[in-house]
């Protein structure tokens, strides 16, 4: 009955007239049309569409229209999902209050074309038409988030990376994600082993899980510094590469950047940092990781507060 603005439609003059008998004194305007004025909607990407609107106010008062281009996924899980729709205020070439002109963004997929119409006394009519450009789609955007953001911490109830890539000889590998032994901080820290005597194996952080660049997903970590972490070794002397990113861009869906520091270890919490100055962070799926070599020994660490900063 409102849109966002605030701004009535015409079922508030119809709710208004069927309660108080009279017609309302400032109506709203009337949408008679809105149509192309060629083709059925379906174009190409950078194709100039042209649309014509047949609006007036009922009582001969001024109207104001405004034209805007929406994605449109179709079909939504939710109502709610339609709400987060992408604007594109740069298709909008020329524009009146009885016709537009625009230019079809170079992404393929739907787009719905909106006519706001109004009038001075907070009346209003919308009506939309359904386009679709041919085309690949855009590929999702990861989500931006607040710096610092934690991949490990303390009173962590949601950890945004799964430890779920274990690579090399997995089967060597051992985790546990909520040691008691010496945390840094809080009450658990991460202990990690190699068990092998040859060969090497890790565990990558991933969003989403198990995926090595199939999916869409990851972070948009821009404005990070570094990626600091704390570590101290079982014994002393355990040399461990740390790394975040590298899912390569032969895979659909790949880290944004990537990068390693090698470190031996001591008995004691330190921590150490990964430089990100002048890294491309828009999408790190592969949020941290770590790989060890076998020696004569199991290799045996802990690791606490891991974070973008």
């Amino acid at each position: 009955m409102f849109l966002p603005d605030g701004s009535k439609v015409a079922a508030v003059d119809a709710m208004s007239e069927l309660w108080t008998g009279k017609p309302p004194g400032n109506p709203c305007p009337k949408i008679n049309s809105l149509k192309l004025s060629d083709g059925d909607g379906r174009v190409a990407t950078g194709a100039v569409v042209h649309a014509l609107l047949d609006a007036s106010s009922v009582d001969d008062a001024p109207i104001t229209v405004t034209w805007e281009l929406h994605s449109d996924q179709f079909q939504y899980q939710v109502a709610a999902e339609s709400a987060g729709a992408v604007e594109f205020p740069e298709a909008i070439i020329k524009a009146s209050d009885k016709e537009v002109e625009l230019k079809m963004p170079p992404d393929g997929g739907g787009y719905r074309l909106y006519a706001y119409v109004r009038t001075a006394h907070n009346g209003s009519a919308v009506a939309n038409l359904s386009l679709y450009v041919d085309g690949p789609p855009p590929k999702p955007k990861a989500q931006k988030v607040a710096l610092p953001f934690v991949v490990f911490g303390p009173n962590q109830s949601d950890a945004p990376y799964a430890p779920s890539g274990w690579v090399g000889n997995f089967a060597a590998v051992g985790y546990a994600g909520d040691c008691t032994t010496q945390p840094r901080s809080g009450k658990t820290c991460l202990k990690l082993e190699y068990r092998a005597p040859g060969d090497w194996g890790g565990i990558v952080w991933q969003n989403p899980a198990n995926d090595w660049g199939d999916k869409s997903g990851g972070f948009n970590l821009t404005g990070a510094k570094q990626l600091t972490f704390w570590a101290r070794g079982e014994d002393g002397g355990e040399k461990v590469d740390f790394s975040y990113g590298g899912i390569r861009p032969d895979k659909p869906f790949p880290d944004s950047s990537d990068g390693k520091v090698g470190v031996e270890l001591t008995t004691e919490w330190k921590q150490y940092a990964l430089d990100l100055t002048g890294k491309d962070l828009s999408c790190i799926k592969s949020g941290f990781g770590w790989s060890a070599r076998g020696t004569a020994k199991p290799v045996t660490f802990y690791l606490d507060d891991i974070r973008y900063e």
